[in-house]
């Protein structure tokens, strides 16, 4: 682990090979999740023997990376951050995959950012709009935090830690809506599909991979959203992202 100052943020990074390198690669964590889920790490990992200098981090106000008042774990700050640390690494070109919540993050990403040449989407909405979404406004949290448990990665303690976000998180992703990018960005982009997942179904993932434009690649896997639990299904994972950059580098 490695501590960076962007123009925001104190960032908590976690690099893989040689910072030199001519390509930069972000794995984003999922919605409250930590670097070290071993999904994550395979990711990484593998984009590091590709030439790539890969990370992974903790998004302002997880984890380890420090937050206060006006820096809370939202949409905003988190793309903001990524911005940054693209830019604190020289503004070299870039890939990057989003799991779970934060492959929106990816998408908002390669779609505003000319860094982001690729981009690879491990499942979750197309869109924050609140009428899909059918949970914004939510009047039992208007005057609470909303409070979940994560499992630490192995060799963490405590095993089981409570995160919490306000109301400020719902309010300000209800901005963020790509339905429009997604036809209109000619960048590489790959999807990939759960066959059983109940949070986000196929036939969802399947209808925002139709609305994108060309070049894209898209995968389906027999298996539930949390994959990082196989190490099956990771490596299933990683063989679509090598195949992919490869493809279009």
């Amino acid at each position: 682990m490695e501590f960076i100052t962007t123009k925001s943020f104190e960032v908590a990074i976690y690099p893989h090979w040689d910072k030199n390198a001519s390509r930069l690669a972000l794995v984003l964590p999922g919605k409250l999740d930590s670097w070290q889920y071993r999904n994550l790490v395979s990711h990484a990992e593998l984009l590091s023997q590709m030439w790539f200098y890969a990370m992974s981090f903790d998004p302002p106000g997880t984890w380890n990376s420090p937050w206060d008042s006006d820096k809370l774990y939202t949409t905003s700050n988190y793309l903001l951050a990524v911005e940054e640390i693209i830019n604190y690494f020289w503004d070299r070109e870039t890939f990057v995959a989003g799991k779970s919540r934060w492959w929106t993050l990816a998408i908002l990403a390669w779609t505003r950012l000319e860094q982001v040449t690729w981009f690879a989407s491990i499942v979750w909405w197309y869109t924050l709009n609140p009428e899909l979404k059918n949970n914004y406004p939510n009047e039992k949290r208007k005057n609470k935090w909303y409070t979940t448990k994560r499992n630490s990665p192995p060799g963490i303690w405590p095993r089981d830690i409570e995160l919490s976000l306000p109301y400020s998180f719902l309010e300000d992703e209800i901005q963020y809506h790509i339905e429009k990018d997604l036809p209109a960005c000619t960048k590489p982009k790959m999807f990939i599909a759960w066959l059983q997942d109940t949070l986000v179904t196929p036939e969802f993932i399947k209808q925002w991979f139709e609305l994108s434009a060309w070049p894209k690649r898209y995968h389906e896997i027999d298996f539930h959203h949390d994959y990082r639990e196989s190490l099956e299904m990771i490596n299933q994972v990683n063989w679509y992202i090598e195949e992919f950059v490869w493809d279009f580098y």
